[in-house]
């Protein structure tokens, strides 16, 4: 039985267990620095990046809430790269935290994208606050698709691994079966073949 298929002590009730659950702590702590990593360079190029500073707390940010108002301006400018880049960008940035947080909770994609869109919305309010770049809808909308993509794609990658991973034990499982009977057929025969 998979560890996907344990089952609790809920009357027979089957358990998901997180992804990470199936690594090895020392595969796990390297993830874990390599996430903390991540959320640092995520927060040092969203919050704490130059120009910010403690003395500039609520003094007033700048607040864009037209949906996409940004990226249709860049467009009708001739900036499809900085288009691509913004847009992107946005979405790249949290598709490591979707992917994590699935990784090591093994919690819903729903529940993960959620969680981006809240942690996204806290870095916004974080850059209004401290007026450090623009806080807009546009980055909160992006950064959720960001960790609903990260989330997915770590739920899929998880399915995959674990349907190779029946697959290949009903198959070797298969093998042994019919080696072990052709050897139960073999010794039959030399054992009855005298009668």
């Amino acid at each position: 039985m998979s560890k996907k298929a344990a089952v609790s002590g809920n009357a027979g009730r089957k358990v998901r267990l997180a992804p990470a659950q199936s690594f090895s702590r020392s595969a796990c702590a390297v993830i874990d620095i390599l996430f903390i990593l991540y959320l640092s360079l995520l927060l040092r190029l969203t919050v704490f990046r130059p120009g910010f500073s403690f003395d500039d707390f609520m003094l007033g940010g700048q607040l864009n809430t037209v949906l996409f108002g940004t990226l249709i301006a860049v467009i009708r400018n001739g900036g499809a790269y900085y288009f691509f880049r913004l847009f992107l960008g946005n979405i790249a940035a949290f598709v490591p935290l979707g992917a994590y947080l699935a990784f090591r909770s093994g919690r819903s994609v729903a529940l993960i994208t959620l969680i981006g869109a809240l942690s996204s919305a806290a870095i916004e309010a974080l850059q209004f606050m401290f007026d450090v770049g623009f806080t807009e809808i546009d980055d909160v909308v992006l950064n959720t698709l960001g960790a609903l993509l990260g989330a997915a794609a770590a739920h899929s990658l998880h399915e995959y691994i674990e349907l190779a991973s029946d697959i290949a034990a009903v198959a070797f499982g298969r093998e042994l079966v019919l080696k072990s009977n052709h050897a139960v057929e073999a010794v039959n025969f030399h054992l009855f073949r005298h009668i």
